[in-house]
C-alpha cells in the first residue's frame, strides 16, 4: 500500500500586496494564483488518489497570512512538499520629472514590456529534484501547447517561504501578468488548466519519487 502525503500549496501573496496587478489592472496576481490553488485543490479531492491530501495555506480571500503564518502552516500540517504558486512581473525603474518643481526621481514603472517566461526556484537538494520534475511537466503542457519561453530552473536562498518550510519546498513563476500576450493567456480557462496540470503531475512525480526512495 503506498504511504500516504501531505501536500500544502502557497498561492502567492493577496489584494494588499503593493504592485501585484497588470498594468491595464485586469488581472490580480492573488486571484489568478489562488484559482489554479483551488482548481488543483479540487482536482484532488475528487481524483482517485486517495493517499494524497493536498492542503492550502489560505483561502479566496482579501484577507492577509502573512508569510510566517504560511511557512507555519505547512510545518504544522508536517507537509511532505510546499509549493508556492505565482505569477511575474517586470517593473523597471525609470526617471521622471516633477512638473512643477523640476525635481527629478525615480519610481517603478508598471508597463507592458517583453519580459517573459516561466521559471522555478528551490533552495535545497530535495528541493531540486522536484524543480526539476516541475519543469519537464512545464515543457509539456505550457511550452508545448502555448511556447511560454523557458527560463529555467533557478537556486535561490532569498525567499523566506522556501527558507522557512521544512518539506521540500519550490516556487513557481508560471508567466508575466506585465506581457501583453502572457497576461492575456493567463485570464483563459485553457491556460489555467495547463498550470494545474504542470502541479497535478509534480505532486504526482514527487509522490512517485518519494514512494520507490530506499
Amino acid at each position: 500500500m503506498p504511504p500516504n502525503f501531505v501536500i500544502v500549496l502557497d498561492p502567492g501573496h493577496d489584494v494588499r500586496t503593493a504592485g501585484k496587478r497588470s498594468p491595464d489592472e485586469t488581472l490580480l496576481e492573488y486571484r489568478f494564483n489562488q484559482e489554479v490553488v483551488d482548481r488543483v485543490l479540487k482536482l484532488f479531492k475528487e481524483s482517485r488518489y486517495k493517499n494524497i491530501t493536498v492542503l492550502s495555506t489560505k483561502s479566496m480571500t482579501d484577507q492577509d497570512v502573512p508569510l510566517n503564518q504560511r511557512c507555519k502552516f505547512s510545518n504544522d500540517s508536517k507537509a511532505d512538499l510546499f509549493i508556492s504558486v505565482h505569477a511575474n512581473a517586470f517593473n523597471p525603474v525609470v526617471e521622471r520629472t516633477d512638473p512643477k518643481t523640476g525635481t527629478a526621481y525615480r519610481l517603478y514603472s508598471n508597463e507592458w514590456n517583453h519580459a517573459c517566461g516561466f521559471e522555478v526556484y528551490y533552495r535545497s537538494p530535495a528541493g531540486l529534484k522536484v524543480a526539476q520534475i516541475c519543469h519537464q511537466a512545464y515543457k509539456e503542457e505550457i511550452f508545448q501547447k502555448f511556447k511560454i519561453p523557458d527560463r529555467g530552473i533557478k537556486k535561490t536562498s532569498g525567499f523566506y517561504i522556501l527558507n522557512r518550510t521544512a518539506a521540500p519546498a519550490i516556487l513557481i513563476e508560471f508567466a508575466f501578468y506585465t506581457n501583453k500576450r502572457e497576461c492575456d493567456l493567463m485570464k483563459t480557462d485553457e491556460f489555467k488548466n495547463a498550470c494545474v496540470k504542470v502541479l497535478e503531475k509534480t505532486i504526482i512525480g514527487f509522490c512517485r519519487t518519494a514512494h520507490s526512495a530506499p
